[in-house]
């Protein structure tokens, strides 16, 4: 993950199109992503905005699944299926048969033994990713696309990937947040602001557990603020979970005004110890004490479980 960059070379409060992801991410605002971590604790929202927290498999098979769905016409051009064949030649003059993985300045696509000089390494313009990983996600697109509660997610008038930036109405904090898909009144009344989830079960009873596990209801939270606080026109936070294996299940829900009301419980001390922390220099870890630790309760039903088998 890259460096963030100073605020006086990020954009004030506003609604942004077509700003590049790499660019979005490297915005040192408060966001959802970086009240997980602050969550944790100070410390550990400190070093995401450091750099130092590398993307994880899912986080990655999620830009492409979202690049599919809400971005297909630059599928092709962000992503590779399958790593092409090293363009270098060997010292017995044949061509190098191993799978590229990095850019070469002149050679193009190299792989990791024709890369080792670093100063002709460039970044390069496409992402490769498993042929797997592509027909998952272009699976997962054509469901989507085939749905009527969800198409407009994936086309229509509504903009896709739209950068906000705002301040805290309570504590000043300058925010940030990408919203997958921007969907006006004449879609879903009263418009909002919705959001693709890969999951493993997009039922209703089984994704209310991930909105929980994953704090979407946080998010969603900040989601509608930031709309509020930019005046646009979003009533609710639209969330389209599909599921990453087959048949691809596809499912649309609003979520209630009472789980975002409880996403802003758990949102709002964030946003204040990240406003504490940026005033203070200060971002603590853990507490720096001794304490008493035993089994959690769910271990202690299955301990005495086993003592009475």
């Amino acid at each position: 993950m890259p460096t963030m960059l100073p605020y006086d070379q990020c954009p004030g409060p506003g609604v942004y199109e077509d700003v590049p992801a790499e660019v979005y991410h490297r915005w040192p605002y408060f966001s959802n992503t970086l009240g997980k971590h602050m969550k944790r604790s100070a410390a550990h929202g400190k070093a995401y905005l450091d750099g130092w927290v590398e993307p994880t498999p899912a986080f990655k098979f999620g830009r492409l699944g979202h690049v599919a769905v809400l971005e297909g016409s630059k599928l092709e051009e962000l992503f590779l299926p399958g790593a092409p064949q090293c363009r270098a030649t060997k010292g017995d003059g044949t061509r190098c048969g191993n799978p590229a993985k990095l850019m070469h300045r002149e050679l193009g696509w190299v792989c990791g033994v024709h890369g080792k000089d670093e100063e002709m390494m460039v970044e390069p313009d496409q992402e490769i990713v498993t042929l797997d990983d592509w027909n998952r996600a272009t699976s997962i697109r054509d469901n989507v696309r085939a749905r009527k509660s969800a198409a407009w997610l994936s086309k229509g008038a509504s903009s896709s990937e739209v950068s906000v930036v705002w301040d805290d109405p309570e504590t000043g904090v300058r925010c940030k947040a990408r919203w997958d898909r921007v969907a006006p009144p004449e879609v879903i009344e009263g418009g909002a602001i919705a959001d693709l989830k890969t999951c493993q079960d997009a039922r209703a009873e089984e994704f209310a557990w991930d909105i929980y596990r994953y704090e979407y209801h946080g998010q969603g939270w900040l989601y509608r603020t930031a709309a509020e606080v930019l005046g646009v026109p979003a009533r609710h936070y639209a969330m389209v979970p599909v599921e990453k294996e087959r048949p691809w299940g596809v499912n649309t829900f609003l979520l209630s005004d009472q789980a975002i009301y409880a996403g802003g419980e758990i949102m709002r001390p964030r946003i204040q110890l990240y406003a504490e922390c940026r005033a203070s220099g200060v971002w603590p870890g853990y507490p720096d004490i001794i304490t008493e630790i035993s089994l959690p309760e769910p271990a202690w039903k299955c301990h005495e479980a086993w003592v009475k088998a």
